[in-house]
């Protein structure tokens, strides 16, 4: 895995580093990747798609073909910090965007100001699109809606 290829926590309210991780079973997903976000789908690990209704949090292990196998994931607290790769244009401070997925890989989708998933916390190196975001949690509007992050909320 390249060093930008995927997200990962920098510092988690799990206690700080390192950050607190869950083994949980895997649906019967073909293809996992290191980095990729999931969500839980009757307790299962399920990889997210673009611009995701739920997120839990990221998988920390690649797995191919193990239905009901443990798979090592990181869950996603409210004020966790996420170093992620962008695209769709250059991201704002503070404003919150969704997320593209595609090719096993998850990122920050500046075009979708909608489907919000991630705020804005530092714009890192824009030569290799790098920011560190955290958890959107706020509530959404007739245009935006709730919290994606099925852990802050016990979804």
């Amino acid at each position: 895995m390249s060093l930008y290829q995927n997200p990962k926590i920098l510092w988690s309210t799990e206690g700080g580093l390192p950050v607190g991780r869950k083994y949980l079973e895997a649906a019967s997903q073909t293809n996992l990747k290191q980095g990729q976000f999931y969500y839980l789908n009757s307790g299962a690990v399920t990889v997210v798609a673009s611009d995701p209704a739920l997120i839990h949090g990221i998988v920390n292990e690649d797995a191919s073909g193990t239905t009901s196998a443990a798979i090592e994931c990181f869950v996603i607290g409210p004020f966790d910090l996420i170093e992620m790769t962008y695209t769709g244009g250059t991201p704002v401070v503070g404003n919150a965007y969704g997320v593209a997925v595609g090719s096993n890989k998850c990122k920050l989708d500046v075009a979708e100001a909608t489907a919000k998933c991630f705020v804005v916390d530092r714009l890192v190196d824009s030569t290799n699109s790098i920011v560190w975001v955290r958890p959107w949690i706020g509530k959404g509007s007739s245009t935006a809606r709730d919290c994606p992050f099925q852990a802050v909320f016990g979804a």
